[in-house]
């Protein structure tokens, strides 16, 4: 999941959540398309090895941004 804490493309985070915990694998300040792609390869990598990813909700964002 990435979340745009500004709610513009910078500064962004990416996080993977598993089992209902979030944590951040990604982050940018000033390059644009970082967390994206992080989390395009994290997906493309999980669901190559079988596993099914799903969009996530802000709450879990808000646990895991503080």
């Amino acid at each position: 999941m990435t979340h745009y804490p500004d709610g513009k493309p910078l500064p962004c985070q990416t996080f993977y959540v598993k089992y209902g915990v979030a944590k951040q694998i990604a982050w940018a300040k000033n390059t644009k398309g970082v967390c994206e792609s992080v989390a395009a390869q994290v997906q493309e990598n999980l669901e190559q090895a079988g596993f099914r990813c799903s969009p996530q909700e802000e709450d879990v964002m808000g646990a895991a941004t503080g």
